[in-house]
């Protein structure tokens, strides 16, 4: 077949002056924006062509972090988790902390000074109103106030406030539980691993005022997580002041919504991951298209725009030994991921008073990736036989410094991404 060689356009030879006038008007804008706007607003081209890697905080399982997609959750980010009651929230929630205090966290930064527990026309007064104070000291158990009130942040498991003055070789690493129900049970973190002598808690009396202490340690920047559990429990000031039934709805919404877009312009000049807990309700005019029809979160919209990973959790089972209930069986489902492919799921095991359990995760992950050899019924782990699988998930209980040598192969199998 004949082709007549008008149906083809010939390539037209680049032009190199309008090139290069181009290039120069561009470099004009950019320093013009850098002077005008300053360093934030500067824009760089290696920012688009540099593989762009979020630092995460493993989530505490092994199967939920590959169902993440990237490893765990992004640092300088905000999550959701949320689901029904006893869904495994909180003991989620608290095995994130537990991971970050493991991977070391933030320093607590003895040249840097929060202006403390400040907000829009709302400045804390008052000596003792910073968590920094100029003497470089750290005032866990005094009472700093927020709008007239006061809110404790305390060390867990500490009755009377502490004062400590630090030095470079004492400088600890923190993360904070914000517990607006009330519901922390220290020794419950102690037993999953929490240090929760480094676990700052706090419990503020009204929404507006844990939203302010969210904002100001997430400007801090000396934090690696902060918890809210959970947004269903933040009370806002009008129904504290008014009778039952007199505050209109809508108001958590209101100010979720308000107090969201101050935290994130905080959180993109941070490497904070904050975490809020939630709870769902039933609503049969939602029109929502993920989850079960009619369900939907407190708070409003408005975290579920700005989370970057929402994680729903649901109970599917029990675990029984002997016929006597000793844990349950959840699912959690990436419902959203801004990092990685969402809409995937993994299930978990949590026992009681103990948290996930760890070793069977590894143990299956191990033998699929070939780090563990298993013929018929017994197991070889680094030169050790072991008879069955309960015997296998014994010895790398006992044994931590092999199941840390196992999850660090793991993780460099599973979750090498190279920057």
């Amino acid at each position: 077949m004949l082709v007549d060689s008008s149906d083809f356009e010939c390539d037209t030879l680049v032009d190199d002056g309008k090139v290069k006038k181009n290039d120069t008007q561009l470099h004009v804008a950019l320093t013009q924006l850098a002077s005008e706007f300053g360093k934030e607003c500067r824009l760089s081209l290696s920012n688009f062509f540099t593989p762009r890697c979020a630092s995460v905080i493993s989530t505490g399982s092994l199967k939920l972090d590959v169902v993440l997609g990237v490893g765990g959750l992004p640092k300088g980010r905000m999550v959701e988790i949320y689901g029904k009651e006893a869904s495994g929230k909180t003991t989620l929630a608290l095995h994130i902390i537990k991971e970050a205090q493991k991977l070391g966290g933030c320093y607590l930064s003895l040249k840097r000074r929060t202006k403390a527990l400040r907000g829009q026309g709302n400045e804390a007064q008052g000596e003792g109103a910073c968590l920094f104070d100029a003497r470089h000291r750290i005032n866990f158990g005094q009472q700093t106030p927020f709008r007239g009130k006061e809110v404790n942040l305390g060390i867990m498991g500490k009755r009377n406030g502490i004062t400590k003055d630090l030095d470079e070789k004492d400088m600890k690493r923190y993360c904070a539980y914000l517990d607006a129900e009330n519901a922390m049970d220290p020794i419950l973190a102690e037993a999953m691993g929490v240090n929760t002598e480094n676990l700052l808690l706090s419990c503020p009396d009204s929404a507006e005022n844990m939203l302010n202490v969210v904002d100001t340690l997430t400007q801090s920047g000396s934090l690696d997580v902060i918890v809210v559990d959970s947004v269903a429990a933040l009370l806002p000031q009008l129904e504290l002041d008014g009778d039952i039934g007199t505050c209109k709805g809508g108001a958590l919404s209101n100010i979720m919504t308000k107090a969201l877009r101050r935290i994130h312009y905080s959180l993109c000049r941070s490497n904070t991951l904050i975490v809020f807990l939630n709870q769902v309700r039933y609503n049969a005019n939602s029109n929502r298209s993920l989850g079960p029809k009619g369900e939907v979160t407190c708070g409003g919209n408005a975290l579920g725009f700005y989370a970057a990973v929402r994680l729903r959790t649901s109970r599917i089972g029990l675990l029984k030994t002997n016929d006597k209930a000793t844990g349950v069986e959840i699912c959690v489902q990436v419902v959203k991921n801004k990092l990685a492919p969402s809409m995937k799921s993994a299930e978990l095991a949590i026992k009681f008073g103990k948290g996930l359990c760890f070793e069977p995760e590894v143990l299956e992950m191990a033998l699929d990736q070939g780090l563990i050899v298993k013929e018929g019924s017994s197991y070889w782990i680094e030169g050790e036989v072991l008879s069955s699988k309960p015997a296998a998930e014994r010895y790398l209980a006992e044994n931590q410094e092999v199941s840390e040598r196992l999850v660090t192969d793991l993780r460099s199998q599973l979750f090498d991404r190279r920057s």
